[in-house]
């Protein structure tokens, strides 16, 4: 959200009003979810649905704040394992391994 509304907010006021709705809407719905999932999660703690839910929320909100996008995917990147699993939806690409952006072959 932050990349493609950039150049809309720039270019006119009219632009930079529609632009700060559309992020106070974002950041609305997921602090809603966020909060809705905190009973859901209590309530079947079998399944994880709440963390679901939680988790979306927390996607909305950091594509509609530049400092909370930064800091969560700092905070994701200090675990790896995870952050292979979730980079998509923070708007990142595949990233080539180590090895592949120096140029060197791992054998063996």
């Amino acid at each position: 959200m932050n990349e493609q509304l950039d150049g809309l907010a720039r270019s006119n006021a009219l632009g930079a009003v529609i632009v700060l709705v559309i992020r106070a809407i974002a950041v609305a719905l997921g602090l809603g979810l966020m909060a809705i999932a905190v009973p859901v999660g209590l309530l079947t703690p079998i399944l994880p649905i709440g963390a679901m839910i939680g988790f979306l929320g927390l996607v909305l909100v950091a594509a509609a704040s530049k400092t909370l996008h930064a800091w969560i995917t700092k905070t994701l990147k200090r675990y790896p394992w995870l952050w292979k699993r979730v980079r998509w939806a923070f708007g990142e690409k595949d990233q080539p391994s180590d090895a592949e952006a120096d140029g060197t072959r791992r054998i063996g």
